[in-house]
């Protein structure tokens, strides 16, 4: 009976979701990947965080893809700020001739997407034009100091708190 005590109770290791940020060379505006950060967490608390900047594209791509396909591997959806570094993503994939890659097999749930859907945009922040660390302080959640997968994780809760489960689904 001990044996799956596990089942019943919250565990704080467990990694429910995986939060990415995309950097692009020249901001929001950009094309080229320049970096990443990708955080495994849950409800309570981001349990690990990996992140790659400052070599060259194509093995920031390559490390990038490589973290998204264990995402995928535990059926953990992945959060990001908004559509612009996934489509990045797709498009540098393209056009480097990448035919198997995990994107297709994993589900994406973008907040900027959420926002836009189920509050009036008017009044937040848009995540794209002011940044993770400007949207999370006007949401009452921000930190300073902490990592941008902290701060999307903290938006997500927020958001995810004010909406039915039903939309926290996967979008892509």
């Amino acid at each position: 009976m001990l044996g799956n005590k596990w089942l019943c109770e919250p565990d704080d290791e467990r990694k429910s979701w995986c939060f990415l940020v995309v950097e692009l060379n020249g901001g929001n505006a950009g094309r080229e990947i320049a970096g990443w950060q990708i955080g495994y967490g849950n409800p309570k608390k981001m349990v690990k965080t990996v992140e790659k900047s400052g070599a060259g594209e194509e093995e920031t791509i390559k490390t990038l893809v490589e973290e998204i396909s264990r995402c995928e591997k535990v059926g953990a959806p992945v959060i990001t700020p908004g559509r612009r570094g996934t489509q990045a993503l797709r498009t540098r994939l393209l056009l480097l001739g990448e035919k198997n890659t995990p994107l297709r097999r994993v589900g994406f749930v973008h907040v900027q997407g959420l926002l836009e859907e189920h509050f009036l945009d008017s009044e937040l922040p848009r995540i794209p034009d002011v940044g993770l660390s400007e949207a999370a302080e006007r949401m009452g959640v921000g930190e300073k100091g902490a990592e941008k997968v902290e701060l999307l994780r903290k938006i997500f809760l927020r958001v995810g708190s004010l909406i039915s489960e039903n939309p926290l689904q996967v979008v892509e």
